[in-house]
């Protein structure tokens, strides 16, 4: 058998088929008309709806999401295709973040192509401000003709003030608003792009408190406010000390001389002899400051004298010379 046989048969048998369709709707409408239940004209053809030959291509890595959404509803407004079945007829040829979209939503919403539609561009992040800063931020690449830069532009702003869902009106507000914040300043554009507002007022509204808000926190930080009724004393600058040398008030004599009157520190013990270290102090005791000055003034063990200690004895220096010269004297004899 060869090609042109076999489409010549094939094409007989779906004649035969949409015959086949056509009289079983036939009947059905008579059947409905004799029974005398009214039903519209397209109920019908919905209850009983089959796909056409026309079929969506499975969308690939390469393809732009939004274009390939307007190639499909234009596909299945030429096919003919009810509203209500194109979610269906979408969902199996997604891919991706936009197949992960179209599996998150619920079996009702997933039913209504609008929804799937407004789903899949909230995953991608593609909204009317995103096609705005495209619109103002698109830049020729090199050899790109200009009908295709002017094709671009037009794209992002339809998507961006689209004109089938909005009036004239509208549409030059929206103007307005991105022309006021570039006016008013980053901080203050900032405040109502996160706000995102609809209506020039909204906008207006915005900017006002922000800025408001802007002077109300800094005049707290300025003039803090007061605790207590009475007005702080004004601040007065220290007197300044008169001219000449410092004069330092004499210091009290005290009993012990000029040997009191030094500091004085505890001779350590030599290495061999000293005993464990002692237990470090805890942090309370750390910052506590030392008393390098002994609470009563020292005593020599050799003559029992205060005022001195034993390596500083008068007594004991002579009779260590006198002992060393009687030594020496003895050594010459």
């Amino acid at each position: 058998m060869d090609y042109a046989t076999l489409s010549a048969l094939l094409e007989q048998l779906d004649s035969r088929r949409e015959g086949e369709e056509r009289r079983r709707e036939e009947r059905y409408t008579a059947l409905i008309e004799r029974v005398g239940l009214a039903i519209p004209p397209t109920a019908s053809a919905e209850r009983g709806f089959i796909a056409p030959k026309a079929r969506t291509h499975k969308m690939t890595a390469d393809d732009d999401p939004e274009a390939y959404l307007v190639a499909f509803e234009r596909l299945a407004t030429t096919a003919s295709w009810p509203r209500q079945f194109w979610a269906s007829q979408l969902g199996p040829c997604l891919i991706g973040e936009v197949q992960a979209a179209y599996q998150a939503m619920g079996d009702d919403d997933a039913a209504q192509y609008d929804l799937v539609k407004l789903a899949i561009l909230r995953r991608l992040n593609i909204t009317e401000e995103t096609h705005r800063v495209r619109f103002r931020e698109y830049r020729r690449s090199p050899n790109v003709r200009p009908r295709v830069v002017a094709q671009k532009l037009c794209d992002h702003m339809i998507h961006w003030l689209t004109p089938a869902l909005k009036t004239t009106a509208q549409m030059g507000e929206a103007i307005v608003i991105e022309q006021f914040c570039h006016v008013v300043g980053a901080e203050t554009q900032g405040w109502i792009r996160r706000h995102n507002p609809d209506t020039l007022e909204q906008a207006v509204k915005l900017a006002e408190d922000f800025e408001d808000s802007l002077v109300s926190a800094q005049t707290g930080l300025l003039t803090p406010p007061q605790r207590s009724g009475r007005a702080p004393p004004p601040l007065s600058a220290p007197s300044a000390p008169p001219p000449g040398p410092v004069q330092r008030p004499p210091r009290a004599p005290t009993p012990m001389g000029d040997l009191a009157s030094s500091s004085w520190r505890p001779r350590l013990a030599p290495s061999g002899g000293r005993g464990a270290a002692p237990a470090p102090l805890p942090y309370q005791q750390r910052d506590r400051p030392f008393n390098t000055v002994p609470s009563f003034p020292p005593t020599c063990f050799r003559c029992r004298q205060p005022g001195h200690q034993a390596r500083s004895c008068p007594s004991a220096m002579e009779c260590d010379v006198a002992v060393c010269n009687l030594a020496s004297e003895a050594e010459d004899y």
